[in-house]
């Protein structure tokens, strides 16, 4: 916070914090966002016994149908930026959950064959597997 401060000090124009709290408070995306990261802490903590992330799943799971993808093929299907999405599946592959084949371009991802998930039994109720369809 403090390097936002400094920035902001210098800045000519004044920082509206009235403006600041109504956006905060109004704001559909401020507000959408906010509650993502809280959904996003639960599935999370759900996930924890695993050792995995909420995103680590959804990655395991979207290889898991494709078997095979491209970096940029498994980015556009889970709508996350590649730099984002090949920083994270870097501890999925030192884990050997997934595996990048060495210098192919482009570079492909591939599900490994071994356990993945070692979820708690009843996880999947708890994460949520029954609200999809109810809501």
């Amino acid at each position: 916070m403090s390097v936002y401060a400094r920035i902001m000090a210098n800045a000519e124009q004044q920082v509206d914090l009235a403006r600041c709290a109504e956006i905060a408070e109004t704001c559909t995306n401020f507000s959408l966002r906010k509650v993502t990261r809280m959904v996003g802490a639960i599935y999370d903590d759900g996930l924890r016994p695993s050792g995995l992330k909420g995103t680590q799943f959804n990655q395991l799971v979207a290889l898991a149908l494709l078997r095979t993808a491209t970096v940029q093929k498994l980015a556009k299907i889970l709508v996350v930026d590649r730099t984002s999405l090949t920083r994270s599946l870097v501890p999925l592959e030192r884990d050997n959950l997934v595996q990048s084949p060495q210098c192919r371009w482009p570079r492909t991802e591939t599900r490994t064959d071994e356990p993945w998930l070692s979820a708690p039994q009843g996880s999947n109720s708890t994460l949520g597997a029954g609200a999809t369809a109810r809501s």
